[in-house]
């Protein structure tokens, strides 16, 4: 007796595949629900901020850990990575330069000529997948940043006897993705 069905190279019959195929391709009206209602398939984001310091003039010498001899500066804070809650605000407020004129730990030279520098910058990021149907993936991305750099030349004024930022400059940047879809048709 012979077998007049058709074969595949691997002895399987392809008619079936095809139904089998056919029942899965036809989804209910629940399964077609329950998949929009579950359309999120991943999300993802990273946040980094950076924060730095360049302070010329700085007469203290680091032994352990980057204390100096005494264990008083610049302080545990300063060396976890702390730069004061607002660098851009009021000068004795989060501000490591007067903090160290206060405590002495700066050279007294009228004539520094190397600038005292404060960074600062932010960075958001984020990805979103979707697929509410099958064979339609939808990627939602999005991004923000803003960066700010101080430059001043933050030395000993003879006159006034005192610390002062001489010549300062502030620069910066942004930069966000947005949403134009609301408006994209119109």
């Amino acid at each position: 007796k012979t077998d007049n069905t058709k074969k595949d190279g691997f002895g399987n019959d392809p008619e079936s595949k095809d139904k089998d195929k056919d029942k899965e391709d036809k989804l209910s009206v629940e399964d077609a629900t329950l998949r929009f209602l579950m359309m999120l398939r991943s999300v993802s984001g990273t946040y980094t901020r950076n924060e730095g310091i360049l302070l010329p003039g700085y007469n203290r010498k680091t032994k352990i850990v980057g204390f100096d001899e005494s264990f008083e500066g610049p302080g545990i804070d300063f060396l976890v990575g702390g730069q004061g809650t607002d660098i851009w605000g009021n000068p004795n407020d989060g501000n490591f330069a007067t903090e160290a004129a206060d405590n002495e730990w700066l050279v007294q030279a009228p004539f520094l000529n190397n600038q005292y520098s404060q960074t600062y910058s932010e960075t958001w990021n984020y990805k979103v997948n979707l697929e509410p149907i099958r064979y339609l993936k939808i990627e939602i991305t999005g991004n923000r940043t803003e960066g700010r750099n101080e430059n001043a030349f933050f030395r000993f004024d003879e006159t006034l006897q005192e610390y002062a930022f001489q010549s300062p400059m502030e620069t910066g940047n942004f930069s966000a993705s947005i949403n134009t879809w609301a408006t994209a048709f119109v």
